[in-house]
């Protein structure tokens, strides 16, 4: 009987590698409750997000973003934009 080539061999611990984790995924979503945070209502708002372990009120300019209205850019500033989630966020 013939040996597989090395390439079918990796292929396959990929694939079932790749299936391992998709079905650990899909284990983690079903059995782990997930927890919700608040969604902003929108520019100029004001909200509170409770959890147990603390309430933080947040506070959103007129372009929904946390913090104070953003004056102009000035010429040669570099600014930086984030975009994650609740680590992101602070939470």
């Amino acid at each position: 009987m013939a040996q597989p080539r090395l390439s079918v061999r990796l292929l396959a611990i990929l694939i079932a590698g790749v299936i391992c984790l998709v079905l650990g995924e899909i284990a983690v979503a079903v059995l782990q409750p997930s927890e919700s945070y608040a969604v902003s209502p929108g520019p100029n708002a004001n909200y509170v997000i409770q959890t147990p372990e603390f309430a933080h009120t947040v506070t959103t300019n007129n372009l929904n973003f946390r913090g104070g209205v953003f004056p102009p850019r000035r010429p040669g500033e570099t600014r930086i934009l984030a975009l994650g989630d609740s680590f992101t966020f602070g939470l």
